[in-house]
């Protein structure tokens, strides 16, 4: 009966399902430039978490800027921080991330302004990362 849904014995479904994830995957592995980045654009919403001193989770999903929206205006805290492949830009309480390529985790320390308060990001990227912005509350 499914003898017709194979295509040199493997599975028509398994087959469709490599065509999408396999280019996926390929762009992940480029080394994009941050004009190559596609912009955060308009979103209706953002992603929301509660800061309770705990790192701060990003996965950015390369060639895709993603915004961090923190409660209050903030620095790098390390000013010489390299970065392994992506470029960062800081505007008051936005943080916007420009993954170039795929990297595994990576710590960033920010310090904010108002409070002085340590804000540890751990970020890495990849083809499926989350492109919807984040926005930090802090936790009452």
């Amino acid at each position: 009966m499914y003898k017709n849904l194979t295509k040199n014995g493997i599975p028509l479904l398994l087959l469709s399902m490599l065509s999408f994830v396999v280019p996926t995957i390929a762009q992940a592995q480029l080394n994009l430039s941050r004009d190559e980045v596609s912009p955060t654009g308009q979103w209706l919403d953002a992603r929301k978490a509660r800061f309770t001193g705990e790192p701060i989770l990003l996965h950015l999903r390369v060639g895709h800027e993603r915004a961090l929206l923190l409660p209050e205006p903030v620095r790098l805290s390390d000013t010489d921080h390299q970065s392994s492949g992506y470029e960062v830009d800081i505007s008051g309480e936005v943080v916007r991330f420009y993954p170039l390529n795929h990297f595994d985790r990576e710590t960033i320390h920010l310090t904010g302004l108002d409070t002085d308060t340590e804000y540890v990001l751990r970020v890495r990227a990849s083809a499926f990362g989350i492109r919807q912005p984040l926005q930090i509350f802090l936790a009452d």
